[in-house]
Order: C-alpha cells, then sequence, then structure tokens
C-alpha cells in the first residue's frame, strides 16, 4: 500500500503519522510545496526543515529522507509538485 496518492507530477500525503515514512526515490528529484501548514522534510542525519510554499528543495537519488507534519488537523495534506530528472 502505498503512502500517498500522485497525478500529474502532484503528489498528496495525508496529515497521518503511518503516512510518514523513512524512503528513496530511483531518481533525483526536485519538490515544491503547494499546500500544506507545518509540514517538514528531513534527510537521514539532518535535522527538519519546514517546506515553505513554492520553495524547491532538490532531492538526490537514493539519499534517504522523510516528509511529516506537526499540525494536528486531520485535514491538512501535504500536496507536492514533483519534477523528475533521469
Amino acid at each position: 500500500m502505498e503512502h500517498f496518492f500522485e497525478e500529474n507530477g502532484v503528489r498528496i500525503i495525508e496529515n497521518n503519522p503511518h503516512h510518514f515514512v523513512w524512503h528513496q526515490d530511483a531518481e533525483d528529484r526536485e519538490i515544491s510545496l503547494l499546500r500544506g501548514e507545518k509540514w517538514f522534510l528531513q534527510f537521514e542525519h539532518e535535522l527538519p526543515k519546514l517546506l515553505k510554499l513554492n520553495e524547491k528543495v532538490f532531492i538526490q537519488k537514493e539519499k534517504w529522507h522523510r516528509v511529516f507534519c506537526l499540525s494536528s488537523k486531520l485535514t491538512n495534506d501535504l500536496e507536492i509538485s514533483i519534477k523528475r530528472f533521469s
């Protein structure tokens, strides 16, 4: 079971701790926050960084990372755009 829904380069992750999983991606990518409050991106062995609206963040392929939310609002889903690099 996937921890997200994705369509047309936009990924949505529900504000649910079960979806805040550590993972690696098969390709480099750039993400940008479209919607969501108090969402963080954390790379392995690094402190979390707050995602900011329309700020681009590069994620290197095969680098461990996760997103998580500090808001208790269940309707506060994360919506990000994803640009993949092959």
